[in-house]
């Protein structure tokens, strides 16, 4: 692969070593087709706010679309806790916080591919 290396230094984060891809194929084929997702899944929630009103205006729970499948709306419970119960959680939260300080908390990290776009 015919690349360029560039390294980035800052007060923030360790230096780190950035490759500038030549040979852009896969690369241009990846970033195309997460934008034409991000563009498909914010057309999916649009109509399913749609459908969704459609179905609570004709009083529908579910309806069945032949060759695709069945739309059902469903009722998701949000919870609302006591003071007790949000004060016991900010304070595991601080513990939790506390052990990755000192090290007695474990990481395992693993290696995952991020793609940032491009600022116009």
């Amino acid at each position: 692969m015919n690349v360029d290396s560039i390294k980035l230094e800052g007060e923030e984060a360790p230096s780190v070593v950035v490759t500038i891809v030549k040979d852009t194929d896969k690369y241009r084929q990846y970033a195309e087709l997460k934008a034409e997702l991000e563009a498909l899944e914010d057309e999916v929630k649009v109509l399913g706010i749609q459908l969704k009103g459609d179905m609570e205006k004709e009083g529908m729970q579910k309806c069945f679309l032949p060759g695709f499948g069945t739309f059902s709306v469903m009722m998701t419970p949000r919870y609302t806790y006591s003071e007790m119960v949000n004060e016991i959680e900010n304070d595991l939260k601080e513990q939790k916080e506390r052990e990755r300080n000192d090290g007695t908390a474990t990481a395992q990290a693993t290696s995952s591919l991020r793609f940032t776009k491009e600022k116009n």
